[in-house]
């Protein structure tokens, strides 16, 4: 009985829409490696970063054909989605340092950028690398190493302190981009 209410739908659903079950990733040209989706998605809010997005369930970068908003499944987002996922992989606890003080001060320098369109996704974050940065930094490093006695503690103490310093420019770049965008009225999800 229930098989034939769903060959029943199943047919309604075909004369509708013929190609209603014809797969949508698709390739470019025959002999072409590169899959791509052939309708696109229309994500609204998950950033395309979800598996109920067509395009990240299928393993592919959304393209010019996708109607999604707000996208960061492209490749200009690929290398500041790596430098957060190290930030949140360097979970310890973080002393206060004077590198602190200087990223908090410099996390709304910079001239506003251009508003983004809807279909543009969201700036990654800038890295300023200036000469003071690399000096805190620096500081903070060698302060580290002098607490400690033992050279196997000292480099474990350094490399954790370096963690800690590249997750707070991380941070400060994501802070900065975060306030230009909510200066300039751009969306945030």
């Amino acid at each position: 009985m229930h098989e034939e209410e769903r060959s029943l739908a199943v047919k309604l659903c075909l004369e509708r829409n013929p190609n209603a079950f014809h797969p949508k990733i698709g390739k470019y040209k025959p002999g072409d490696k590169e899959r791509r989706h052939t309708k696109g998605c229309n994500c609204k809010r998950s950033g395309c970063l979800k598996n109920y997005c067509e395009c990240y369930e299928a393993r592919i970068l959304c393209s010019a054909v996708c109607r999604c908003v707000g996208c960061h499944n492209i490749e200009a987002n690929m290398d500041a989605e790596t430098l957060l996922t190290i930030k949140q992989d360097l979970k310890y606890p973080q002393p206060k340092s004077k590198l602190d003080d200087i990223l908090k001060s410099l996390a709304g320098v910079g001239e506003p950028e251009k508003l983004p369109t809807a279909r543009s996704p969201p700036p990654p974050p800038e890295l300023h690398i200036s000469a003071e940065l690399v000096d805190a930094t620096c500081e903070c490093l060698v302060a580290r190493a002098a607490e400690v006695c033992d050279q196997e503690d000292a480099e474990k103490a350094i490399l954790q302190e370096f963690g800690h310093c590249l997750a707070a420019i991380v941070d400060a770049a994501s802070v900065r981009a975060t306030t230009q965008r909510k200066q300039h009225g751009g969306a945030s999800k």
